[in-house]
């Protein structure tokens, strides 16, 4: 384990993996909107700076899952869209539960 990683350390690891996620879209204008921390680290969401501008439904990026950045080894993991966020945090902090007891 590294220790614990800041929120800049984070963002920037987001980052990185951000790009490779606006290189698998079909969508052009992808753009990181939002982060949020969360119990085991930092959530990055993200959307169309077309959806951003305009606000309408239609523009928005249904398969948008947030990049969660793991505080503790600054791991990242792309979360999902069908279950509510806290759902995939939920999931992360119980595999992280037993990683810690195996």
């Amino acid at each position: 384990m590294r220790g614990i990683i800041s929120r800049d350390q984070a963002t920037r690891i987001a980052a990185v993996a951000f790009e490779d996620v606006r290189r698998r879209s079909a969508v052009a204008d992808l753009m990181l909107t939002r982060v949020t921390e969360c119990s085991v680290g930092w959530l990055f969401a993200y959307d169309s700076a077309k959806h951003v501008r305009s606000g309408e439904f239609e523009d928005m990026v249904p398969e948008a899952a947030p990049l969660l950045v793991d505080r503790f080894h600054g791991a990242v993991h792309e979360t999902g869209t069908i279950h509510p966020i806290e759902h995939y945090v939920a999931e992360y902090e119980a595999y992280f539960a037993d990683q810690l007891a195996a």
